[in-house]
């Protein structure tokens, strides 16, 4: 049996921009930031 990992912590991110991902179809590429954090390149297939 596989354990789920534990979070250490959780962080809020604010969504800056979203767009669709220039090679693929089904996924979405985001830009994120945080308070003390450096905007961040998500991609993921989530809207």
């Amino acid at each position: 049996m596989n354990a789920m990992p534990s979070a250490s912590c959780v962080i809020a991110m604010r969504v800056i921009s979203a767009g669709k991902h220039p090679n693929a179809d089904a996924l979405r590429l985001y830009i994120m930031t945080a308070p003390d954090v450096e905007e961040l390149q998500i991609i993921a297939n989530i809207r």
